[in-house]
């Protein structure tokens, strides 16, 4: 205000606008905050303030002195002192975590923003610690109410660009700060421009943005500019640095992004976008809320969460992150975390103690204690048995091995000893919360032993069942001598020789087709005799009736402690688990989409699973298991009316003995059974269930039975379903022989 242009000015606008004019005029604390400032040694009383004031008053006419900044928006005249003693003022608190001479240095950076909703409290806090000299944002969003959880405006502001309200803060904070503003966001046509060239490009680029184009795009571009990137992710404070500065080499996002994939991302699929969005994140690292949250997103929620304080905390640590690169600290690339969550809550509980009713495993058996188990059942070998070869034994051994098994965990061990073969159950391996009172077992060592039959029977031997378990728990489950009197074949006894042709697919039917009806009516033939029978679900909608109880059974066993702990413990993550373990459920045999594959990651947290279950959320684990349900062909279930171990066990035979029949009919067969095994449950005094678990099985299994045509009495043993598909292209594997047999008849290394 020291022209005389400026004063006449001044005086006109004040004429024309005072009487809606919003006038504030500080400039007597100020001006004595500068005295303050200037003489630190000094304690001044207020009469020496006063004095001080006066005597400055004297030399200047105050009214006239700095200058006046109108703000439009609110109809406000501000009155402040000149921009130099502004500066020094306003950052006077700075020092000396932030010399003179550093702020001077940051007064020529160049900074820009993509994204104003994390961005916002990034742009707010880096002006207000003046990192800068200038600000480019860009953001086309408008300001909703839902905006106002997270960012600082208030309600009047709503419907406002988003780019427009931080514009407006900036200024009010410090009017001599420069913005440009991109209010249309980021595009191809203006990234460039954004970015800068020469003199006017930017020192640093904090990107926040939705867009993943845009992520990588920017990233492109700020590579070959040699401008450094960060990104905070509003999730326990995790820090995203690469300094293309110092390394105009460096792979994009970590690595996480290809060359050649940056060039094609808008060819992208959204299959790829939505992988690349997790490893973005770090899906494995998220907050167990943030887990939580992502799977109840399109179920209960519209969109991902965040909250206030982290964005807050991002606003911070990106302001920290952008003074130390732009004052040439060594600050590295990488990803860094700083979760005040896991900092200052208690200590999170161990597997062990999250899960009390867990029940541990026994001890592996060992092929001795096998050996003592056939030793004290007193079982002798027929008088016509024969006594096998190595060769045929390791043969027939492998076949029975090739049975299924829940969660493909092999519970069996095998020996041969005095011309007979033992198999014996080995709970080390078994024991879960879906093995109630081993039912799962007995259905699978069922079917090893089934196929050890029908293997026998093609190599022109009988094998003759000396002993069968009729109790449950027993550790020895059958055992076999051989004989070349052979018996007429029973119904779909004839797969000896093609036992592999038996496979779990967990693919989606690509379209439907009903199961013919002289394949129901041969396996209702082959059970006539027996003390089991078929019930078929075929009607669409009661199928997707059984399909929604199935789906909140599954919930229900993800979300339970001990059921979760078994469900991650038996997947196989990756080939090389997959290959090292030859165990488990390789998760490449349900040949995922993306979206699915980012459920998974997400699952595997037990904390979120706890949230999950607490806020009695985790619908879309139902719909996990209801979407392998669309194009079905029909569900299937094996039932009895006898409860004891020896039937569960002729069960498994006749479970294996169907399956391989419809397998050669073409006809793809995937079992659906954690439902019977966990109603199971309802069946004795279980005090590892929950009271609320029981209840929620109780309401569930009175509608499933009913659509089965159940009463409830019944023995259900192995619900399954059935459609048509191609084969899948990964099986499960089985351990090596050497890990389940021993033949005690020879010396083996």
């Amino acid at each position: 205000m020291s022209k005389e242009d400026d004063r006449t000015k001044l005086e006109v606008f004040l004429d024309k606008n005072n009487s809606q004019l919003n006038v504030y005029n500080s400039i007597e604390n100020q001006i004595l905050e500068l005295y303050k400032i200037d003489n630190p040694k000094l304690k001044p009383d207020a009469n020496s303030l006063k004095n001080y004031w006066s005597e400055w008053c004297a030399q200047q006419d105050p009214d006239y002195y700095g200058v006046w900044v109108f703000y439009p928006w609110s109809n406000s005249l501000v009155h402040l002192v000149p921009k130099e003693d502004f500066i020094r003022l306003r950052t006077s608190r700075n020092q000396y975590k932030i010399h003179p001479e550093e702020q001077d240095s940051l007064m020529n950076k160049k900074v820009g923003v993509i994204g104003l909703s994390v961005g916002q409290s990034v742009a707010l806090t880096l002006s207000m610690e003046r990192v800068y000299g200038t600000l480019r944002i860009a953001d086309f969003d408008h300001l909703d109410l839902s905006n106002l959880n997270r960012i600082r405006a208030g309600v009047a502001e709503l419907g406002l660009p988003k780019t427009t309200i931080v514009a407006r803060e900036i200024a009010e904070i410090d009017p001599f700060l420069k913005v440009e503003v991109f209010d249309e966001g980021i595009t191809e046509d203006n990234l460039d421009e954004f970015l800068g060239e020469g003199d006017n490009q930017l020192d640093l680029l904090i990107e926040e943005c939705d867009s993943l184009a845009i992520k990588i795009k920017a990233r492109v571009k700020a590579r070959a500019k040699g401008i450094p990137v960060i990104m905070d992710t509003s999730d326990r404070g995790m820090m995203d640095i690469e300094r293309f500065d110092l390394e105009p080499s460096r792979a994009l996002m970590h690595g996480m992004v290809s060359e050649e994939g940056a060039k094609s991302i808008d060819q992208w699929t959204a299959k790829e976008r939505l992988a690349l969005v997790m490893d973005m994140v770090g899906a494995q690292n998220i907050s167990s809320r943030l887990k939580a949250s992502l799977l109840e997103v399109e179920e209960s929620l519209t969109t991902w969460p965040q909250l206030a304080s982290s964005v807050s905390l991002g606003g911070a640590l990106s302001t920290i992150v952008s003074r130390n690169i732009l004052l040439g600290k060594p600050v590295q690339s990488g990803r860094f975390y700083l979760d005040a969550d896991e900092m200052y809550l208690e200590a999170k509980k161990n597997d062990e103690q999250a899960t009390t009713n867990v029940t541990s495993s026994p001890e592996e058996l060992s092929f001795d204690y096998c050996s003592q188990l056939l030793a004290q059942s007193g079982v002798k070998a027929s008088a016509d048995a024969i006594e096998l070869n190595s060769e045929e034994i390791d043969d027939l051994v492998e076949k029975a091995c090739l049975a299924p098994t829940g969660g493909n965990v092999q519970p069996w061990k095998w020996i041969w000893k005095d011309s007979m073969l033992a198999l014996c159950h080995d709970k080390h391996y078994s024991v879960s919360f879906l093995d109630y009172r081993h039912r799962g077992s007995y259905i699978g060592l069922g079917a090893a032993m089934e196929n050890l039959e029908q293997r026998a029977l093609a190599m022109g031997y009988q094998a003759q069942e000396l002993y069968r378990m009729d109790t449950f728990g027993a550790d020895l489950v059958a055992v076999y001598s051989f004989s070349k009197i052979l018996s007429p074949k029973a119904p779909f006894q004839d797969f000896g020789d093609r036992l592999d042709i038996r496979m779990t697919n967990r693919l989606k039917a690509p379209e439907y087709k009903a199961i013919p009806e002289a394949v129901k009516s041969e396996i209702g033939l082959a059970l006539a005799d027996s003390s089991f029978a078929m019930n078929w679900l075929e009607d669409r909608n009661k199928i997707e009736e059984l399909a929604e109880i199935i789906g909140k059974v599954e919930r229900q066993r993800i979300l339970d402690p001990w059921g979760h702990r078994d469900f991650i413990h038996e997947a196989r993550w990756t080939k090389e688990q997959a290959e090292g373990s030859r165990n488990g459920v390789d998760l490449r045999t349900l040949e995922l989409s993306e979206a699915d594959k980012v459920g998974f990651k997400l699952i595997q947290d037990a904390e979120a699973m706890a949230n999950l279950r607490e806020w009695d959320k985790g619908t879309a684990l139902i719909k996990m298991s209801t979407d392998a349900m669309k194009n079905c062909s029909a569900l299937a279930i094996l039932h009895s009316s006898k409860h004891d171990a020896a039937t569960v066990l002729e069960g498994g035979k006749w479970v294996e003995r169907i399956w391989l029949y419809l397998n050669d009919q073409g006809i793809s067969y995937q079992p659906v059974s954690p439902a019977t095994f966990m109603f199971a449950r309802l069946s004795g005094e279980d005090v590892s269930t929950s009271p609320y678990l029981r209840e929620k099985l109780k309401e569930l299994r009175k509608a499933y039975l009913d659509l089965l045509g159940l009463g409830e009495d019944v023995n259900d043993l192995f619900l399954c379903r059935l459609f048509y598909a191609r084969e899948p292209s990964i099986k499960s594997l089985r351990k090596p022989i050497t890990e389940v047999f021993k033949n005690l008849m020879e010396n083996r290394a």
